[in-house]
């Protein structure tokens, strides 16, 4: 590696040393090796973490691997504003201390970069639902996520916010875009990085680390790549803060109150509504545009479809809802015309289909494809038309490995450890193949 490693991965990590420990060795078996890795311990000084965490950084007697901890406990956009100051890297990418990289994971970054300095490297990721969390292989399976790969594919970063703040049904459902502009989902360029700090002052505003930082990137950002395939996977924990806030929304206000002490419930799109997580998620897509950007016209937000969203929220509670929050979003509620509601049902209906006509629509094109390749056996037309019969067997190839790809996510793979369940994924997006950085697609 040299001095000024290709990518630096930041790992931010508090009081989850046993599953830090996989991230780490997803890190150790990738393909590519010019990289440098910091894990920022902002863990209690007072448990156990803070030592073992520090323990397993240096037991790998890896100059690459790098291991910091702030003078004192930093809130979690403090933690990782201070985690990137001292990557080196061309690129900067962060991953969760319960996320693991697929083996080829930076490889595929490097190939995506070298064909472009594009600002944001974006890829999907997959869910692992461990059976022994704390175990020290981590038995498990991976769920499921209705993502198909696809050819990587450019993506304009400005019509990707304005796409965040249109929340239309297919942003809602859409998995794909969950992940577009996300650097926990991918990487950014130094240089943009250093764009956004030179013009807000830093990367990482509260209240969700993840959320306010993409809108900055997809604001600066003029070019942006979709891999098309997942790269990553990530442990379902119930220690996620995510988890925890989505099923108490009690603690969500804790959490909110502790990233923001500032906060109020008045800068919710839906005011004073905590008891749905989306509408604190979108309090950050307001709050960052009001507070830096008022005079960007391209961008509005869709209350309408926010409050369609928290309708189905609350009414999926378990337990009684407080009459508070029922009023507000009663009140809400009441400027949503049944037209809305209607094309609402009816889109929702369209995208619940759109992962099983999919894959019929698959079978059928393989059909199609095997009677025009017999048809071409059997005629004098393969001898003239060498071309079409070469595209037809491509075809074929593409559509056989597309359906076994997604026949297999359906079914639940047991692992008997979280390496082998990385390795399997991997092998699978390899034989696919299917981010052919070279011929990227325009979008």
């Amino acid at each position: 590696m040299t001095n000024k490693p290709f990518v630096s991965v930041v790992i931010p990590t508090r009081n989850r040393s046993h599953l830090l420990r996989h991230t780490v060795n997803s890190l150790k078996i990738q393909t590519f090796k010019d990289f440098e890795v910091i894990v920022c311990d902002n863990s209690d000084s007072e448990g156990e973490d803070a030592a073992e965490n520090k323990q397993l950084i240096e037991n790998l007697a890896d100059s690459r691997f790098h291991y910091i901890r702030p003078e004192k406990y930093l809130n979690m956009p403090d933690n990782w504003e201070f985690a990137y100051q001292t990557a080196k890297g061309e690129y900067i990418a962060y991953l969760s201390d319960r996320s693991v990289l697929y083996p080829s994971t930076l490889w595929h970054l490097h190939t995506a970069a070298s064909s472009n300095a594009f600002d944001i490297i974006n890829w999907g990721e997959d869910i692992y639902i461990p059976i022994d969390e704390y175990g020290k292989s981590c038995k498990g399976y991976i769920q499921e996520s209705g993502i198909m790969p696809e050819k990587a594919k450019r993506y304009n970063p400005r019509q990707q916010l304005q796409r965040c703040y249109r929340i239309n049904l297919g942003e809602y459902a859409e998995r794909r875009c969950f992940f577009r502009g996300k650097i926990c989902f991918g990487a950014y360029s130094k240089e943009l990085i250093n764009t956004i700090k030179s013009h807000i002052g830093r990367v990482f505003w509260p209240l969700s680390c993840d959320y306010t930082s993409r809108f900055l990137a997809l604001y600066f950002a003029e070019t942006a790549i979709d891999l098309g395939i997942r790269l990553s996977m990530q442990i379902d924990t119930d220690l996620s803060n995510g988890k925890r806030c989505g099923r108490d929304p009690n603690y969500n206000l804790k959490i909110i109150k502790e990233l923001d002490p500032s906060f109020s419930l008045q800068q919710a799109p839906l005011q004073g509504l905590y008891y749905s997580g989306f509408n604190t998620f979108y309090t950050d897509y307001l709050n960052m545009k009001n507070r830096f950007f008022p005079a960007a016209d391209d961008v509005v937000l869709n209350l309408k479809a926010i409050i369609l969203i928290a309708q189905e929220e609350l009414k999926s509670r378990e337990g009684e809802i407080p009459e508070d929050q029922q009023n507000i979003l009663k009140n809400y509620l009441s400027k949503i015309t049944y037209l809305d509601k209607f094309w609402w049902s009816i889109r929702k209906k369209i995208k619940s289909y759109e992962f099983s006509v999919l894959l019929k629509k698959l079978s059928f094109t393989d059909f199609v494809i095997k009677i025009l390749r017999n048809l071409l056996k059997i005629s004098k037309l393969s001898k003239y038309n060498f071309f079409f019969n070469a595209w037809l067997e491509n075809k074929h190839k593409e559509y056989t490995s597309y359906r076994k790809y997604s026949l297999s996510l359906i079914s639940r793979r047991y692992f008997d450890s979280i390496e082998e369940a990385i390795y399997a994924a991997d092998s699978q997006n390899n034989e696919l193949n299917y981010a052919n950085i070279k011929k990227v697609e325009v979008k």
